[in-house]
């Protein structure tokens, strides 16, 4: 093996050429997807603000929330949700909160959602996150 990496280093220019395949390389595993890693902290945004919205609620409290975006460049073409340059599509939202075993409350952050971020009613989840009471 020797031996073949020394024939390999006499070769003109080869050095140089064997440095561009290990940069070549490096930047193809470790460059990711910036449209992958915008997704994601436009995904935290809008879970962010979203958490924030619901828990102005009367009777709403520990809010979680999770959003599904399609990404901006490929997969199927969405017509629901918010569309910036470059950004994601909305295409599903999932909340939980305590509070929201009451129908009203349920009621209100779907239509809040639904309203604010221009999605159909089946394209948003709300669970309860009711503490279970033990004797």
């Amino acid at each position: 093996m020797r031996e073949f990496l020394r024939g390999l280093t006499r070769i003109r220019g080869m050095p140089w050429l064997l440095c561009a395949a290990v940069l070549g390389l490096f930047l193809l595993l470790f460059s990711g997807s910036g449209e992958e890693h915008a997704d994601q902290s436009y995904s935290a945004q809008l879970e962010h603000r979203i958490a924030q919205m619901t828990d102005t609620l009367p009777g709403v409290e520990d809010v979680s929330v999770l959003v599904t975006l399609e990404g901006a460049g490929g997969g199927i073409a969405s017509v629901y949700g918010t569309k910036g340059s470059g950004e994601a599509h909305i295409v599903g939202i999932a909340v939980t909160c305590v509070g929201a075993s009451d129908a009203k409350i349920r009621l209100e952050i779907l239509h809040m959602l639904c309203a604010a971020f221009d999605l159909p009613s089946d394209r948003v989840w709300i669970g309860s996150k009711e503490a279970v009471h033990t004797p």
